[in-house]
């Protein structure tokens, strides 16, 4: 087990007080099959917690992915959601669950299946949806993913379905552009205009890099439609010392997201104040995706371990849009 624990400083007691508490477990593969959060009840002098969350894994694959919440009414765990994983050649399958209080059951609401390409890209992932009314699946999107020869993703698409014509509409995309040097220098995000029946270009991201390769700068573009120009959005600046990130500046006014430690060697947290499930993206230097990440209010902790050294790029979806983040893996 390894344990964290948070403090806060108390002008009154003149003193470090409990704050937060992490408990983690791991397998003798290192794999981690337990994470708990909580925070400390200084009227009560007890732990309350927050989330807990328990993994299984079959020869160091993920099977199992279950996510409690702590009823503070009889100081126990109950069942929350649940994800159960499936593996084929070339293809895995995720199924998702809800706890029924009412029925004290699980009740499926999602499948993906998702493809892969020899080189073990992700090149499609297929949403489903339960029909509750007959009990039976139905499309929900698509996302495609293409690759350059060195194995960068330069295309993502997505797609959702339309349920009145019965096909698969086109609703977003986004092209990555390389320098010689393998460096990520220009993303372009397109809408689908279903008047015109083609792409509209909806913003645009610039990068920029120091003479180590290191990230020093990138630019955020919005398409000013009436102008027929962009408009700049905001930028976000990296600071190094030893070549290391220390902090980083964006300007904008989104949900507040803390994102430590950076760099990072086994454990990843992230923090987020909003009321929120959803789910993001880990993506290497080469553009691929290598982690598919899920994201609750609060405290989120992810095993990045066996990830190989180098630069990540955490893509989270928000209502404005996607919004990113740079790590190091040490």
């Amino acid at each position: 087990m390894i344990l964290y624990i948070g403090y806060t400083w108390s002008n009154t007691s003149n003193m470090w007080e409990y704050n937060y508490k992490v408990e983690n477990e791991f397998d003798e593969e290192g794999n981690r099959i337990s994470h708990c959060t909580y925070n400390y009840d200084s009227d009560s002098k007890q732990w309350q917690g927050i989330k807990k969350e328990e993994t299984v894994y079959d020869e160091g694959k993920k099977t199992l992915f279950i996510v409690y919440n702590w009823n503070s009414t009889t100081n126990q765990w109950i069942n929350q959601v649940r994800s159960e994983f499936s593996y084929y050649p070339s293809k895995s399958i995720e199924k998702g669950y809800n706890w029924d209080t009412l029925t004290s059951q699980w009740i499926i609401y999602y499948r993906h299946e998702i493809s892969y390409d020899n080189e073990e890209h992700i090149i499609l992932i297929e949403s489903f949806d339960i029909d509750p009314d007959i009990g039976e699946w139905k499309y929900n999107n698509t996302v495609e993913h293409e690759y350059d020869v060195e194995g960068r993703e330069i295309l993502v698409k997505y797609s959702s379905w339309h349920y009145t014509r019965e096909e698969l509409t086109c609703e977003y995309k986004t092209e990555t552009i390389y320098n010689e040097k393998g460096q990520k220098t220009l993303s372009l995000n397109y809408g689908w205009d279903i008047n015109s029946n083609d792409w509209n270009l909806n913003s645009q991201k610039e990068y920029y890099y120091d003479t180590y390769g290191n990230s020093i700068l990138d630019i955020d573009y919005k398409w000013d439609s009436a102008n027929n120009q962009f408009e700049l959005l905001r930028k976000n600046y990296y600071y190094y010392s030893f070549h290391d990130i220390y902090s980083y500046h964006i300007e904008s006014n989104s949900t507040p997201i803390s994102i430590y430690p950076n760099p990072v060697n086994e454990e990843l947290n992230l923090y987020i104040a909003e009321r929120i499930h959803t789910r993001g993206w880990l993506y290497n230097s080469n553009g691929s995706p290598v982690l598919i990440i899920d994201i609750f209010k609060g405290i989120n902790t992810y095993d990045i371990s066996k990830l190989q050294a180098g630069l990540y790029l955490i893509v989270l979806p928000t209502k404005n849009g996607n919004t990113h983040f740079k790590i190091i893996k040490k």
